[in-house]
């Protein structure tokens, strides 16, 4: 089974979408929280799915890279001896990290932690776009601190 996050956009190199995904700082847990859905998420009627996704991948289909779309896989498990540019397999602390930041989320959700955490990263906080609702109060969006 694979897991794929189509992206809209420009594709990354493999080593950016492993840090922004699975790496030590990681950003991003759309992938992990796939592939614990799959794992651990139950369907309509209650019953565990139990899925073992054996990869996680991003596709990127307006980004060609030597001839074909632009894919960063992540591998569960045995690897499938893809280029390392666009394979890379996961380690098992790379997938517990991950499930705890996922976890870490859901319970400052559940316990109705809704503040804001814009990062300093491009692309994390949509007031670097100028659109925000919220510039005129947020110290991300360029009002000066009062």
């Amino acid at each position: 089974m694979e897991v794929v996050d189509y992206k809209t956009g420009s594709g990354k190199p493999m080593r950016y979408a492993y840090e922004a995904y699975f790496g030590p700082e990681l950003y991003d847990v759309q992938l992990a929280l796939y592939y614990l859905a799959c794992k651990y998420g139950f369907d309509d009627e209650g019953n565990p799915l139990g899925f073992q996704p054996r990869f996680l991948s991003l596709w990127y289909p307006k980004d060609w890279v030597w001839g074909s779309m632009r894919q960063d896989i992540f591998s569960v498990g045995k690897p499938a001896g893809l280029k390392e540019y666009r394979e890379r397999p996961l380690a098992a602390g790379d997938l517990e990290r991950s499930r705890e930041v996922v976890v870490k989320a859901i319970n400052g959700i559940k316990a109705g932690h809704f503040e804001p955490a814009p990062r300093d990263l491009p692309g994390t906080c949509i007031t670097r776009f100028g659109s925000c609702p919220h510039s005129a109060i947020c110290p991300f969006g360029g009002a000066p601190p009062e």
